[in-house]
C-alpha cells in the first residue's frame, strides 16, 4: 500500500513479544523511510492473534486477506493480488520461498516446524543490544 505496510510477524517461541519487537521496528523503519522521503502513517493497528488465528487454516486466511489490501485499495484488479510487487513473504534463511508458489503453505510448514524444534540461536550482544 502506498502509505503504510501490513505485516504477519510470528514468533518461534512462546516467549516473543511481536509487539515490543513492531516498537522497536516502526522508529528504525521510519528513519530510513525519511531519508527518502516518506515515512509510515502515524497510527498504527497492532493486534496479536489469538488462539484460533493461529491454527493453520485461520492463519492462512488471515495471510490472504491481507495479501487481498491492494484489491480493496483499488491499486491491483480483482484477484490479481498475486502480482503485486510489493506482497511477499521474508522467513530468514529462505530467501526464495514464495507466498503463491504451488506447495507454498507444505513447505513454510515444514520450515516453521524445523525452527522451532532447532530453537534460534541467541545472538551474543554488545552494550548497544545489536549483535556481534
Amino acid at each position: 500500500m502506498p502509505d503504510h505496510v501490513h505485516m504477519i510477524w510470528m514468533g518461534l517461541y512462546s516467549g516473543c513479544d511481536q509487539i515490543n519487537a513492531m516498537k522497536h521496528f516502526r522508529p528504525r523503519c521510519n528513519e530510513s523511510l525519511e531519508k527518502i522521503g516518506f515515512g509510515l502513517q502515524d497510527q498504527a493497528y497492532d493486534h496479536v492473534l489469538t488462539d484460533e488465528e493461529r491454527i493453520a487454516a485461520s492463519f492462512q486466511r488471515l495471510c490472504d486477506y491481507v495479501a487481498r489490501n491492494p484489491e480493496r485499495g483499488g491499486i491491483v484488479d480483482s484477484d490479481r493480488f498475486a502480482e503485486y510487487r510489493f506482497t511477499g513473504c521474508i522467513v530468514p534463511g529462505y530467501p526464495e520461498l514464495k507466498p503463491f508458489a504451488v506447495g507454498f503453505w507444505d513447505r513454510f510448514d515444514r520450515i516453521v516446524s524445523r525452527l522451532k524444534k532447532q530453537g534460534m540461536q541467541q545472538w551474543k550482544t554488545d552494550d548497544s543490544g545489536r549483535g556481534e
